[in-house]
């Protein structure tokens, strides 16, 4: 509901909300956020997720991969903290990419109003956010495809 309430104060804004596949829960999300969005926002299930990031000027998320999806995939990401015990599971990860502004973390509607608006309409402002989430990757991630033999290393190590 905050969500749906933050991004109908956004002009101009199209939201796309990524459920999980699966027929487990799909009426019951698909009924709850066509209630709650209206006509604002798009369901996606079954879409392939990178497709839906490389459309999107900015992304929202909460704790989940997608966060590390977008960056790699240079798109700037706003993280979404509702509730206390999210906020406090995001912070507790979050809190050095936002340091060194990453991402942002919004912790009230208002913020991921305000957050939405100046990343939506400012291509200054994302391009920013995606350089500072591309050097922060660069020097604290390796995606380089060579993790196996890395963590092979590593096991062989242990094991002597």
């Amino acid at each position: 509901k905050n969500i749906a309430e933050a991004t109908s104060c956004v002009e101009g804004l199209q939201v796309i909300i990524k459920i999980r596949p699966g027929p487990a829960t799909e009426n019951f999300f698909k009924r709850s956020l066509e209630e709650t969005f209206g006509e604002k926002c798009q369901i996606a299930q079954y879409e392939n997720l990178h497709e839906l990031i490389s459309i999107a000027n900015v992304v929202a998320s909460s704790f989940s991969t997608v966060i590390l999806e977008t960056m790699i995939a240079g798109k700037p990401i706003i993280l979404v903290g509702t509730d206390k015990d999210d906020l406090m599971l995001m912070e507790s990860h979050f809190l050095p990419y936002e340091k060194v502004q990453a991402l942002r973390i919004a912790r009230t509607k208002d913020e991921l109003v305000q957050y939405a608006r100046v990343l939506a309409s400012n291509p200054d402002e994302s391009a920013i956010l995606v350089r500072n989430a591309s050097n922060f990757l660069e020097e604290n991630f390796c995606f380089d495809g060579k993790s196996a033999e890395r963590m092979t290393v590593f096991l062989e190590t242990l094991r002597k």
